[in-house]
């Protein structure tokens, strides 16, 4: 694995939605450097039926490791997923779903405060008009 730095948190994503979805709005925070590798393209695809892992570190002490990414495509607005593992070590990840895209987030234990792992599954929203009959 490539430098995660002093302080890190990764996203694994995976688009189980009815269609491919483009990256939009993808930031992260102060002092914080995207994992080689883990980084999110603007303008990119992330095909459907496809996963994706992004990640972003710190080796300040006393900074947070944070980033966002929006994904477009399907829906009437973009959904988001943001996350954060502040400097106290403590993780969370907040997906903001539309009207076609929900998302189950789950986070298994990696043993380490200072590196964290979301696992974000996206589905189909329920009773989205996006869904194919």
């Amino acid at each position: 694995m490539a430098d995660i730095g002093y302080r890190s948190i990764e996203v694994l994503v995976t688009n189980d939605t009815r269609g491919n979805l483009s990256l939009q709005g993808v930031g992260i925070g102060s002092y914080c450097t995207w994992v080689q590798g883990e980084t999110p393209t603007q303008g990119s695809i992330l095909p459907q039926y496809n996963p994706a892992k992004w990640g972003v570190y710190t080796n300040d002490v006393n900074a947070a490791a944070s980033g966002q990414v929006q994904l477009t495509g399907l829906g009437s607005f973009p959904v988001s997923i943001t996350f954060i593992n502040n400097a106290a070590g403590a993780s969370s990840c907040a997906f903001a779903p539309n009207d076609a895209v929900q998302g189950l987030v789950q986070q298994p234990d990696t043993g380490d405060q200072n590196h964290t792992l979301f696992v974000v599954q996206l589905i189909p929203a329920s009773g989205s008009p996006w869904i194919p009959a």
